[in-house]
């Protein structure tokens, strides 16, 4: 289980940050969208793999409530997680060539895996500038940085391991009227070594 420990805290930062949409919506725009996910990363030599699918509701374009069910996977083992997250853009700075959005955001997810449970919380602020390239077609870039926490329950113990973490990564995100298309880097250091996780998303807002 100690193998599995970097694994999810970079995949709620993926995660967390695929699924904080307030900053593609505009001031005062409410709605719901779902997204599809995909990310790998290499940790201990082993390839990591998550997928799964994120429903959202944002309000006035300054709140995103979601709830991330996903599957990661590796080598040896595999394990589901449900992951609500929250994100709140508190200062929209709109000009002509385009929007500056600051805000914060926070996850917390639930992972069940043969070996045992993981949990991990973490939050962190984010900034986002968002250009307006066309009717219709927008392209935001931003970063975030992810302060988490990870605890490791084994079964038939009990004892828990915890160890918090830090992760930080860009993303750049290309709206095409109401699709959206989203890469991302998410990076966390752990014991001298630097680990990098690949996202990629596909959404819709209805």
């Amino acid at each position: 289980m100690d193998k599995l420990i970097l694994l999810p805290l970079l995949s709620l930062f993926v995660f967390s940050n695929l699924n904080a949409q307030n900053y593609i919506f505009e001031e005062g725009q409410s709605g719901f969208s779902l997204s599809g996910f995909y990310s790998t990363a290499t940790v201990n030599k082993r390839t990591n793999s998550t997928y799964g699918f994120t429903p959202m509701y944002t309000i006035n374009g300054r709140y995103t409530f979601g709830l991330s069910i996903y599957k990661n996977s590796s080598e040896d083992e595999s394990g589901t997680a449900f992951t609500p997250t929250i994100s709140y853009v508190f200062l929209k700075i709109a000009s002509d060539s385009g929007t500056l959005n600051i805000g914060v955001f926070g996850s917390y997810s639930f992972e069940s895996y043969d070996a045992g449970k993981i949990n991990t919380s973490g939050i962190g602020p984010s900034l986002n500038y968002q250009f307006k390239l066309n009717e219709g077609v927008k392209l935001s870039i931003g970063g975030r940085y992810f302060f988490g926490s990870t605890k490791v329950t084994p079964n038939y113990s009990d004892v828990s391991v915890s160890i918090d973490q830090n992760a930080y990564g860009f993303s750049a995100n290309l709206l095409l009227n109401k699709f959206y298309f989203e890469p991302s880097i998410a990076m966390a250091d752990r014991e001298g070594n630097n680990h990098i996780a690949y996202g990629v998303t596909l959404g819709y807002i209805f």
